[in-house]
């Protein structure tokens, strides 16, 4: 009973290694679909570009933790320069 359980997990295991690669399935339909599947896209994980406007208001909330924090979005000042609009909804002091 034994014997049969191994030989089974080892059979499931050995199609699941041959499904997942495309050049050693037997069956040429199967071979052409899985040459054929949209592969997936593995993008770099996208660095917020307000990280450092969200710290520097954080500094100042007396509860971090408790920010929900809004749409974010840059405008060009008075000076050419960029400057940061956004909004946060946090505690103050009354716990509110």
């Amino acid at each position: 009973m034994i014997l049969r359980i191994a030989g089974i997990l080892f059979f499931a295991s050995c199609t699941f290694v041959a499904a997942t690669d495309c050049k050693t399935a037997s069956d040429p339909a199967h071979r052409l679909a899985c040459f054929d599947a949209p592969k997936a896209i593995r993008r770099p994980p996208v660095a917020d570009p307000f990280a450092p406007a969200k710290a520097a208001i954080a500094r100042k909330l007396v509860d971090p933790a408790s920010a929900r924090w809004g749409d974010f979005y840059t405008v060009t000042g008075g000076d050419g320069g960029p400057l940061v609009c956004g909004s946060v909804n946090a505690k103050n002091r009354m716990t509110a």
